[in-house]
């Protein structure tokens, strides 16, 4: 029988949708005639809305327009006129194994880690030891299918290529340099390199001639804007005026992305970029590490890491020793691999 639908549930942060790309364009191609739908919110839409694998983006606002059990219903009453024959969930939440089985869709596939995982027809083996890509990838072994193409992948179109080109021109921006990017953001505290670090690392970089952009959300811009008043030199802030997607056209211009264990380096890899991640909290061994070839992974061995899945507010003992540990030049030293074909460290 031919399926129709089939719906992706992926409610979480830029990263993790970044990382469910794979699963949409590996179902798309097993069901080239089934329609791929996906459910996630506001703040990552523009992340797929020119991706070909997907054929409707629905957007559920949890926080605001869709909050609570008014917005959760509308939710539910809209997913199921679409009649869906297949639910995948990578989102491992109660509340979205409870969409998935609203829907009435007779195969609903979500890991054995969910917090609904009862509500699941198909419950796969989280195995926390693989990349995130990996384990969003196993979810079709319930379909008998396989996946090979694991890359994440961002698409950009001639818009947002055109809009990064504008802002360049309209703050004078010099590309003759080296372009690096740098993103000091993260949602957690514990996940930041130091600011005072970054000054250092940015100022040495614009000393030695690189151009620097530094990225991220509105919520990034005045631990940039500061970053980039103590720096000399080629370096400016864009936190907040670009999209997603125009993040994404810019990273493909340049050479290396210094970054937090945060959205941005899924960003970079689905960009084509090379990423120096710097961890702290976390390890890469949780499978949000770069995926693929040539990045590089920064981080210090303490016994007190890792001290959280997601980071937190504050460390734990007090030190936040495992940043504070990794020091400017180590870094700087790391991104003259990617620049300098002279470099032989």
């Amino acid at each position: 029988m031919q399926l129709k639908k089939i719906l992706i549930i992926q409610t979480a942060f830029i990263g993790d949708v970044i990382l469910t790309t794979p699963l949409l364009k590996g179902v798309k191609n097993a069901y080239k005639k089934t329609q791929i739908h996906i459910i996630v919110i506001p703040a990552t839409k523009n992340l797929l809305g020119k991706n070909p694998f997907v054929d409707k983006i629905i957007v559920y606002d949890k926080r605001k327009d869709d909050k609570g059990l008014k917005g959760f219903i509308r939710l539910v009453r809209q997913l199921k006129k679409e009649k869906y024959d297949i639910v995948l969930s990578p989102h491992r939440s109660m509340r979205s194994a409870l969409i998935a089985l609203l829907t009435g869709a007779k195969k609903r596939i979500g890991f054995n880690t969910s917090a609904g995982s009862f509500l699941y027809t198909d419950k796969i083996h989280y195995i926390q030891t693989i990349h995130e890509i990996d384990r969003n990838l196993s979810l079709v072994e319930a379909l008998e299918t396989t996946i090979s193409d694991r890359q994440p992948k961002v698409f950009v179109d001639h818009q947002d290529i055109e809009s990064v080109k504008q802002l360049l021109a309209t703050e004078k921006i010099d590309t003759n340099n080296p372009l690096i990017a740098v993103a000091p953001g993260s949602v957690w505290f514990t996940k930041k390199w130091p600011d005072e670090y970054f000054k250092e690392l940015v100022k040495k970089l614009a000393g030695e001639g690189y151009t620097v952009f530094l990225i991220g959300g509105d919520a990034d811009e005045p631990d940039c804007r500061h970053i980039v008043q103590a720096a000399n030199g080629s370096v400016y802030n864009l936190a907040g005026k670009l999209t997603l997607r125009e993040s994404a056209a810019l990273l493909k211009k340049c050479k290396v992305l210094v970054s937090n264990d945060s959205g941005a380096l899924h960003l970079a890899v689905a960009a084509g970029t090379h990423v120096i991640a710097i961890f702290g909290p976390t390890v890469p061994a949780f499978g949000f590490y770069p995926y693929g070839e040539n990045h590089t992974i920064i981080e210090q061995t303490l016994d007190c890491r890792p001290c959280g899945i997601h980071g937190g507010p504050k460390c734990p003992i007090g030190t936040h020793e495992c940043m504070k540990a990794i020091k400017p030049l180590t870094v700087f030293q790391s991104v003259l691999k990617y620049t300098d074909p002279d470099n032989k460290q």
